[in-house]
């Protein structure tokens, strides 16, 4: 009888710790779908705000192309209309040289109707009888200064602005457009749109490529350029209003993805799964 309770004892015994490891794996369970529901809510909010986050960075972009744009077509205006009218005025390359430090530009052209150069501040000037240079040639028929454009010559890119100076001759604008693409990255780059935006205490937003895949920005610097679907991500996962885990560079995230068309491109909220580890252990 004794040798009989004391095994019924150990049965009640071993039920009892089986109960308790089921009720921990209950509880491990039920506090990581609370954490994991707690964060992709907080993330759902922070992925909601970034189409308008990006759709500001570029209109204040554009803005400031325009107002970039309108001080070098009013400085071709000035030129035009010192050429026409102050009779101090000169076409030495000297005097168009000085002329230029003093408004700030890189090169005075003037051409003529054809786009031949008649005057230049640098005697370094590419061959505007080209058509990629009829943009210039619209002031005669319009009687208003060019819309400004870019042409790249090698690995460098200048802005164009022209002004009418009578039926025959022009004036051009020439300008470097680093100075333009550095303030426009200052406002829309990937880097300073998703920088700040932070998700959950330790995480990040990152931008990857709907046409090729490349991760597009990152704060981890060498991950930029990379083949986001060799360095662990799933097409299946990049698509607008996933919530769910991805894994990327070897690390396992819980992510929140938002599909940009106008700029091709998926813009990803990550928590690193250890972070979702922590909360759950306090």
């Amino acid at each position: 009888m004794t040798k009989h309770l004391r095994r019924k004892k150990n049965l009640l015994l071993l039920a009892a710790i089986a109960c308790l490891c089921l009720f921990g794996c209950f509880l491990f369970s039920m506090q990581t779908s609370l954490a994991v529901k707690n964060q992709v809510e907080h993330m759902q909010e922070t992925v909601r705000q970034i189409p308008a986050l990006v759709d500001n960075a570029y209109r204040s972009a554009e803005q400031n192309r325009l107002s970039y744009d309108e001080v070098y077509q009013s400085k071709a205006v000035t030129v035009a209309y010192m050429a026409a009218r102050d009779s101090r005025f000169q076409t030495s390359t000297s005097y168009l040289h000085n002329l230029a430090s003093k408004i700030q530009v890189d090169n005075i052209i003037l051409l003529d109707r054809q786009g031949n150069v008649t005057a230049s501040a640098d005697s370094r000037t590419p061959d505007f009888t080209r058509s990629r240079y009829n943009q210039l040639r619209t002031v005669f028929e319009t009687n208003e200064p060019a819309a400004a454009f870019d042409v790249t010559t090698g690995d460098v890119t200048r802005r164009y602005y022209a002004s009418k100076l009578d039926d025959n001759h022009e004036v051009v604008i020439e300008q470097n457009s680093g100075e333009l693409q550095q303030i426009q990255s200052a406002v829309n780059s990937w880097e300073n749109m998703l920088g700040n935006v932070k998700a959950g205490l330790g995480g990040y937003t990152f931008a990857v490529s709907s046409q090729d895949y490349t991760i597009l920005y990152h704060p981890d610097e060498t991950m930029l350029g990379q083949d986001s679907l060799q360095a662990g991500l799933k097409v299946e996962h990049l698509e607008e209003g996933y919530y769910g885990w991805m894994n990327l560079n070897g690390q396992r995230l819980l992510c929140g993805v938002t599909y940009l068309d106008a700029h091709n491109a998926y813009v990803i909220c990550a928590v690193p799964e250890g972070e979702l580890t922590a909360s759950r252990n306090i």
